[in-house]
């Protein structure tokens, strides 16, 4: 088809979400869009029932399509609900035929991250889930001991900064699933970002909310979410500030107050090390105490 002779002329025509057809008699070429995204579409059905039943369906759907595989398919499993729902899905499927013809074999292998410490362990939640679903368990045990002898090739690998250690857990847990011979994985990754999991993400819809005039919404909203305990409301009108704030506006009061630096940064732990320490700032003016601002950065598009 001369595919050749049209790189050019195909970049520059065609983007994501399309396909290329071709009339093998004429020669004819066209394309199709068969996805599309619209940001401010948004759906109009009539209770929460039905919203719950929507998500439901899409969601199984897009765990059978991902579960398509020519080798094994294993899972994280940190106990939290993403990856909890995503492993009993799979299971449910199993159940029910669907997912016959793929790579899950005759079982499923999931992968934790598990810590002796009892305040950071999630293993009651990892021990519910494997109990019930009949999945058959790894863990790895990430230490701190082993972060400093992991941190040039994750950093090589990674390829960009990342905020905190839970890269490193992840590290572990992909490298038990390669050494156990699972090396396709369908991960939780998401979730957070879809269902608004995030404190911040929460006051940038209801800064969306003020910003396109629905303020009678707004108002309902933020008093439920109040109500949560997750946020006091002083520190959700700031969240909601920055985010209605123009960059250039965001940009100064990071350069005025500074960047927040993790609490464990401190002299104890860069003693010895290359590191330079410097003391945390926060935007407690502003009600913040302190709060992690990346996601200024990561929203303040909205």
């Amino acid at each position: 088809f001369r595919i050749a002779q049209q790189q050019r002329t195909l970049a520059a025509t065609h983007r994501g979400g399309q396909c290329l057809e071709v009339d093998p008699l004429s020669g004819r070429l066209s394309t199709k869009t068969y996805w599309d995204i619209h940001p401010d579409a948004e759906a109009t059905l009539l209770t929460d029932g039905e919203y719950t039943d929507r998500f439901l369906e899409l969601f199984s759907d897009s765990v059978r399509l991902r579960l398509l595989s020519d080798v094994p398919v294993g899972s994280c499993l940190s106990g939290g609900l993403d990856s909890s729902a995503i492993v009993c899905m799979i299971h449910r499927l199993r159940q029910e035929h669907v997912a016959g013809r793929n790579g899950l074999g005759s079982g499923q292998s999931v992968f934790s991250a598990r810590y002796d410490d009892p305040r950071h362990d999630e293993g009651r939640y990892i021990e519910s889930v494997v109990k019930s679903t009949g999945v058959t368990p790894h863990s790895a045990h990430p230490a701190c001991e082993g972060i400093l002898a992991a941190l040039e090739p994750l950093i090589y690998h990674q390829d960009e900064p990342f905020a905190s250690t839970s890269i490193y857990a992840q590290w572990e847990v992909f490298k038990l699933a390669r050494a156990k011979g699972t090396i396709v994985m369908l991960d939780g990754q998401g979730a957070d970002e879809y269902l608004a999991g995030y404190n911040p993400d929460v006051a940038a819809y209801i800064a969306r909310l003020v910003l396109t005039g629905r303020w009678l919404t707004a108002v309902r909203e933020a008093n439920a979410f109040r109500h949560t305990g997750r946020m006091n409301l002083s520190k959700l009108l700031a969240w909601m500030a920055t985010y209605a704030m123009p960059s250039r506006v965001v940009t100064g009061l990071k350069r005025t107050v500074g960047h927040y630096k993790p609490r464990y940064l401190t002299q104890e732990f860069t003693a010895g090390t290359e590191l330079d320490y410097v003391p945390p700032t926060s935007f407690s003016r502003l009600g913040l105490r302190g709060e992690r601002l990346e996601h200024l950065e990561r929203h303040r598009h909205l």
